[in-house]
């Protein structure tokens, strides 16, 4: 089936199609075949064309809000909307620190603390794609600015955890180049 299947990525926009030219409904195919059944390179290659079509989206149309170095939390949502209809079946949160009825907490080094004090820490991921009141937890992504002073290393540290401590199938590190040439510095899968 995905055999048939011609990629055309533009700048400012993403569309697949079959080789005879019949429009690919990639909602349709991602409920088709269930996340249990599908394996996880399958899964990651299809989070990774979603991921890559929703930063294309926000280079495109939000490209002042990046240039001009807006917060974090902003590009967050920004990304996170394009990201919805890739993905109609999971909630996309920003900023969300509920793990059911507790608080989001993992076991992590805090910022700025000597490296043995380690306690659990309330956390809240830039993006996730979840289902909320649930253990099923699909992506989380951490973003930052080229011109952030914090480490890599800071967030690195947390997508391990989210994965390790929280059962995220999937973790990325995004770091957006902002200023006059916007655009992608690092895209990291952990």
């Amino acid at each position: 089936m995905f055999s048939n299947l011609v990629v055309h990525l533009g700048y400012a926009s993403f569309e697949v199609v079959y080789s005879d030219n019949r429009p690919f409904n990639r909602n349709r195919h991602w409920r088709k075949q269930s996340e249990k059944s599908m394996s996880r390179h399958t899964m990651k290659t299809r989070i990774e064309t979603a991921l890559n079509s929703a930063i294309d989206q926000l280079l495109t149309a939000d490209h002042d809000v990046i240039e001009n170095n807006v917060n974090e939390r902003t590009i967050s949502h920004r990304l996170a909307i394009y990201l919805e209809s890739h993905f109609p079946e999971w909630d996309i949160d920003c900023e969300y620190n509920r793990d059911h009825d507790d608080s989001k907490k993992i076991n992590i080094t805090r910022r700025n603390t000597s490296s043995d004090d380690t306690h659990a820490t309330t956390v809240f991921p830039d993006i996730i794609i979840h289902k909320r009141g649930t253990r099923r937890n699909l992506l989380v992504i951490e973003i930052k600015k080229t011109t952030s002073s914090e480490p890599d290393a800071y967030d690195l540290g947390k997508l391990k955890a989210f994965k390790q401590q929280l059962g995220y199938k999937f973790a990325v590190f995004l770091k957006l180049k902002t200023g006059s040439n916007p655009g992608v510095e690092c895209l990291n899968w952990q």
